[in-house]
């Protein structure tokens, strides 16, 4: 009996997502992403610290509201401006429901996984945060939007809630303190050493030594063996411990599969074309096209698949990019997807000699920063 679709389908993706490298699943991440990454003064640590919720109501006495002025005052921080409207305008990107925060203690360097080298780097201490940016002038503020929590990565019930009871924060010890604390400082701090290294060890890293915060991410994921950065930082993510490769082509197997996708007619015997009667219409291109790479557009209008094949120079990009807009202007919308930047990059540069929508762009780096930017100088106060 020959399977249906559907489930050819799914067979498909759980295949491809046990192909996957097993060092991709989440418990196996090694490093959280860097785009938006950046170190806070360490007194910063006072929004992951947990604090009396202490409220200002009238006919409190003057301690009392002071209390609450300084409680208030522990549970924001200010942050340059134009860095802040680019982390709201990222925060409006991302899916995830808290895709910016805060870390405390980062294991950073490399470790062998499998037989193969990996580059780490990891904060053992998490709370989601969001940015308040003022109507007209001043510095945004960072501000607490979800608990605090321990990393995913430390799965043993009685280890969590044992390190939980005994969290580290400096005994006040970085009130008064820049992004790096002086090492002679640290050293006097015993219990921090003792809670990050506990905290390592439970999360599957050897790692004990403490260093000051404030090194460039990058060099610190180059340390041969690991260590415990004693810093705080801000940074945009998926949910710490978000989705792998596997998981989310696992999640997509445990849809019902019964809407075709152009996946089907790679992976199954559903190779239907788009419904409909021929186009006739022209390929509309902003770009000079040779008869094959027009005859390639027209048929991206029907075939479920369309292969663009040839050596570097002969025009696959451009023919890539002749039908994305083509499909603009039927009032399709177009996903692009590369393997590298450097494609993307190419791509891009493509699409913005030509006339119609900007692009919205996830993989690069550099482009997501300047999207980021453009949003954010389009965005009005609530």
């Amino acid at each position: 009996m020959v399977d249906e679709p559907a489930e050819q389908a799914r067979r498909a993706l759980v295949a491809l997502a046990n192909a996957c490298p097993a060092g991709d699943e989440t418990a196996g991440r090694g490093s959280i992403p860097l785009d938006w990454f950046r170190w806070l003064p360490l007194p910063a640590v006072n929004l992951l610290a947990p604090t009396a919720g202490v409220s200002f109501e009238p006919g409190q006495s003057a301690l009392e509201a002071a209390m609450a002025a300084h409680v208030r005052a522990q549970l924001e921080f200010p942050v340059e401006r134009h860095f802040g409207e680019g982390l709201a305008a990222v925060d409006h990107l991302r899916l995830s429901r808290t895709p910016l925060q805060i870390g405390w203690l980062f294991v950073a360097g490399t470790m062998t996984v499998g037989g193969r080298s990996r580059k780490v780097f990891w904060p053992l201490v998490t709370r989601p945060v969001a940015i308040s940016v003022p109507p007209l002038v001043g510095p945004a503020v960072v501000v607490p939007a979800g608990d605090m929590q321990l990393t995913a990565r430390i799965e043993d019930p009685g280890q969590r809630i044992a390190l939980e009871h005994h969290i580290e924060w400096g005994g006040g010890a970085f009130e008064t303190q820049p992004v790096a604390a002086p090492v002679p400082l640290l050293e006097r701090l015993p219990r921090l050493y003792s809670f990050a290294g506990d905290a390592a060890k439970a999360a599957g890293f050897d790692a004990v030594d403490l260093v000051p915060g404030g090194g460039d991410p990058g060099e610190l994921q180059r340390h041969d063996g690991l260590v415990i950065v004693a810093g705080v930082a801000i940074f945009a993510s998926d949910e710490t411990g978000g989705l792998s490769q596997a998981a989310s082509l696992r999640s997509w197997a445990a849809q019902p599969l019964t809407r075709w996708t152009a996946f089907h007619s790679l992976y199954t015997d559903d190779t239907r074309e788009h419904d409909g009667p021929p186009s006739t219409e022209k390929a509309e291109s902003p770009f000079l096209l040779t008869p094959v790479q027009r005859a390639a557009v027209e048929q991206s209008r029907r075939a479920a698949v369309t292969v663009i094949k040839g050596a570097p120079g002969t025009g696959k990009s451009h023919t890539v990019t002749a039908i994305a807009c083509d499909a603009l202007a039927r009032g399709e919308s177009v996903l692009v997807a590369a393997k590298s930047e450097a494609t993307v990059d190419a791509l891009l540069e493509l699409f913005e000699r030509a006339p119609g929508p900007r692009p919205v762009v996830f993989g690069s780096n550099e482009r997501k920063n300047e999207l980021a930017e453009h949003l954010a100088g389009g965005l009005q106060p609530s």
